[in-house]
């Protein structure tokens, strides 16, 4: 991959995201995708925001804390239904069937 060297933003942008990707796809386990795919966006921020809010203001740290959990539990929420929900729906279908797999 060539950097455009007048637009040196977009080519690290572009990098970045090609990282994440690897990243959030280089496990075999579909949990673990999920959680790789939106630990980065609400685990790795919501540590470090929740590390400076406890040390201005102690007492809302728990609900700062709070908030990002609530992030990243909607973004795994958004993960499966996008990508697992259809496929886990059929395999249920087929399951309670008769004349399905038992």
């Amino acid at each position: 991959m060539q950097l455009n060297s007048t637009r040196p933003l977009a080519g690290v942008l572009a990098t970045l995201v090609f990282l994440y990707a690897i990243y959030a796809v280089m496990t075999s386990d579909p949990l673990a995708r999920i959680n790789r795919m939106c630990t980065p966006f609400f685990i790795w921020p919501g540590k470090a925001v929740v590390s400076a809010v406890n040390l201005f203001a102690p007492d809302a740290a728990a609900p700062v804390a709070a908030k990002f959990d609530s992030g990243f539990q909607m973004c795994r929420k958004w993960a499966w239904m996008t990508f697992y929900q259809a496929e886990y729906d059929r395999m249920m279908r087929q399951l309670h069937t008769p004349g399905g797999a038992s």
